[in-house]
């Protein structure tokens, strides 16, 4: 049996909530069925063997989290760590023997390794969603929403530099960007939400003037393209995506995400 797929089927929803900064009034909301990746039912089988990280994977640019301001020095985007300016001078998680079982020893090259072990302090990579990313390329040439996105692409349309990730709270502080929902009554828990804020209020935000049009739900670990003559490792994989009418941020608008996984 090929595990991967028999994987239960996962249903998602991305709710865009637009706010007025300055009065908190709810100017839009959003809310239809994202696109899952090939990418999630890899992330998802190695979840449920038990492997919560990965030793090969990408973080991404330096970003400040919303919620809770705080900085991170990652690899820059699209880079590997295999030369001098990808160098990463901290790391959200790092080795210790308490974690043993729970990584996956993988290369760039070779993949998966069996038997091998990993020194302390190693950094890691979360197979389970970290960040989300947002861009202009979302839109057909009519301006509707675009459909055309195979599920096996791995990244949005059309990103810069001044478009960065923003990271998923880890801290689950008072105004925690994580939440996990159960279903009605029964006591397990069968809905995650990964929630992010881009704020208004400041004049230098980097996607203020743009019209955002496509999101991306990320994770960090590397995984190698099924089928693919490409044998590196892909960083910073695209686990669901989902396209919408355009929205132009602005200092006067808070863009709120809700990005919902149940099975």
């Amino acid at each position: 049996m090929n595990f991967i797929e028999k994987m239960p089927l996962i249903h998602g929803n991305l709710d865009i909530y637009v706010i007025d900064h300055y009065t908190g009034e709810i100017l839009r909301h959003d809310s239809d069925h994202n696109q899952i990746q090939d990418w999630s039912r890899n992330a998802i089988t190695y979840l449920l063997g038990g492997r919560l990280f990965s030793t090969w994977g990408n973080h991404g640019e330096v970003v400040s989290d919303v919620g809770t301001p705080f900085s991170i020095a990652h690899y820059k985007d699209g880079k590997d760590g295999t030369s001098a300016d990808d160098i990463v001078t901290t790391t959200p998680w790092t080795y210790s023997n308490a974690m043993e079982g729970l990584i996956q020893l993988r290369t760039k090259d070779d993949g998966d390794q069996i038997g091998a072990t990993a020194a302390t302090g190693t950094p890691l990579y979360p197979f389970f969603p970290t960040k989300m990313r947002f861009g202009i390329g979302g839109l057909d040439a009519d301006q509707n929403p675009r459909t055309d996105i195979p599920t096996s692409q791995t990244s949005l349309n059309s990103v810069d530099d001044n478009f960065p990730y923003v990271l998923v709270d880890r801290n689950r502080s008072l105004d925690s960007h994580i939440e996990i929902a159960s279903s009605g009554s029964i006591t397990a828990n069968n809905m995650v939400t990964f929630s992010c804020k881009l704020p208004g209020g400041d004049a230098s935000y980097p996607y203020n003037g743009k019209v955002i049009s496509e999101a991306g739900l990320f994770c960090d670990a590397a995984l190698i393209p099924s089928g693919s003559a490409n044998t590196n490792m892909r960083t910073g994989t695209m686990l669901a995506y989902r396209s919408f009418y355009g929205i132009t941020k602005d200092e006067s608008i808070d863009l709120i995400f809700h990005w919902s996984f149940r099975s």
